[in-house]
């Protein structure tokens, strides 16, 4: 459920994984909710996530932040090939 809002454009579910509310914490897939945001929202809708995905990638090592980012693609490819902005 959570991933279907962030593909729509729901930011914030991105904190629900990171805190493991209603669903398993997965500091991997709410960096790659993060990513598919900033892909997908205006980023003057999302500044106050920035400082949260630098919290979470203080968690992860790069190898992780790669697999979030490749993750993030998986969700929704289409998210990554425009930008309106």
């Amino acid at each position: 459920m959570y991933k279907a809002a962030a593909a729509q454009g729901y930011p914030y579910a991105s904190q629900l994984y990171a805190a493991g509310r209603g669903t398993a914490r997965d500091v991997i897939e709410a960096y790659a909710l993060i990513e598919l945001a900033e892909a997908t929202i205006d980023p003057s809708q999302i500044k106050e996530l920035k400082a949260f995905k630098s919290q979470l990638a203080a968690e992860l090592s790069p190898e992780r932040i790669a697999q979030a980012r490749k993750r993030a693609r998986e969700i929704r490819p289409d998210a990554f090939s425009r930008r309106p902005w």
